[in-house]
C-alpha cells in the first residue's frame, strides 16, 4: 500500500475534497434530486493529509469545478467538431459519454492486406458501400446495399454483414492492441479518417464467429483482388439491424 500511495503522490497531491450530504429519507425518494445534497469544500493539509477549513462549496467554487469538468468533456469529445460545415456523410452526432459517430462511405476501390494465413495476396479490390459507427475507442462496421448510398442511408435502412475478416456477427471490429490517436486537437474529419485507415491499413486475419457472406469469404477475396469486378452484392448476408438501432 505505501509503494501504490507513493506512485500516486509522484503524480499528483491532493488539494481539496468534496462532502456530499443528504437526508436519509430523501436518498430513497429521489437520487437524483440535486437540490436535496449539502456540499461541503475541504482543504487537504499538504504535510498531515487531513481534512481542514471545512466550509460550504460557494458559488466561484463551483463554477471553477465546473469550467474545469467541461474542459476535461471536451478533451474526450472534441473529435466531433468538425473543421467547417458537417460532412455531407455523417449520419449522427452524440457527444454524451466518450462519444459517437455515425457515417458512411460508397462503393468503390480500397487497398485491402492480409495474414500469410489467409493466402489471400494483397491488393485493390472494389467493396461494398459502408456504415461505420464509431467512438474513440470502439468501431462497428457494417455493409450497405446498392442504392441507399446513392442518395442517403435513413434510421430504417437494413444493415448487412461487413464482408470482412476481424468483425463479428455484431458489427465489432477486433482492434487487437491498437487504438487510433484520438487527442484534444482532433478534429472529426481527422477521427473518420483515422477510423478508416486503422481499419483498411490493418491486416485481415481471422473470421469472428460468422460467415459474413453466402459461401467462401477466401474465395471471394481472391477472385476481386487485382480486378475491375464489382463486388457481388447478392452475396451479402442481412443482420437484424437497421441503422435506427446504432443511434442509442
Amino acid at each position: 500500500m505505501e509503494n501504490v500511495n507513493k506512485l500516486f503522490l509522484d503524480f499528483a497531491i491532493p488539494k481539496f475534497i468534496l462532502l456530499f450530504y443528504q437526508q436519509p429519507n430523501s436518498y430513497q425518494q429521489d437520487q437524483d434530486d440535486d437540490g436535496s445534497f449539502y456540499v461541503e469544500s475541504c482543504d487537504i493539509d499538504p504535510v498531515t493529509g487531513l481534512m481542514r477549513n471545512h466550509h460550504p462549496l460557494a458559488v466561484e467554487e463551483s463554477q471553477a469545478l465546473g469550467k474545469r469538468l467541461n474542459a476535461s468533456h471536451d478533451r474526450i469529445t472534441g473529435f466531433l467538431l468538425p473543421k467547417g460545415l458537417l460532412p455531407e456523410n455523417v449520419l449522427y452526432l452524440n457527444p454524451r459519454g466518450e462519444g459517437k459517430v455515425i457515417w458512411y462511405t460508397k462503393p468503390g476501390k480500397r487497398t485491402l492486406y492480409f495474414s500469410d494465413y489467409r493466402k489471400i495476396k494483397d491488393g485493390t479490390a472494389h467493396v461494398p458501400g459502408l456504415l461505420w459507427c464509431a467512438t474513440a475507442t470502439t468501431l462497428r462496421l457494417f455493409a450497405l446495399k446498392p442504392g441507399v448510398v446513392e442518395g442517403r442511408p435513413a434510421s430504417n435502412t437494413q444493415l448487412y454483414y461487413a464482408p470482412f475478416y476481424n468483425t463479428n456477427s455484431a458489427g465489432e471490429v477486433c482492434q487487437g492492441d491498437v487504438d487510433i490517436d484520438v487527442t484534444g486537437e482532433s478534429t472529426l474529419e481527422d477521427f473518420i479518417t483515422g477510423w478508416e485507415r486503422f481499419y483498411f491499413d490493418s491486416r485481415f486475419s481471422h473470421l469472428s464467429g460468422n460467415l459474413p457472406i453466402k459461401g467462401n469469404l477466401d474465395e471471394l477475396w481472391n477472385s476481386l483482388i487485382g480486378t475491375e469486378t464489382p463486388f457481388p452484392h447478392d452475396l451479402m448476408i442481412s443482420t437484424k439491424l437497421t441503422l435506427k438501432d446504432l443511434l442509442a
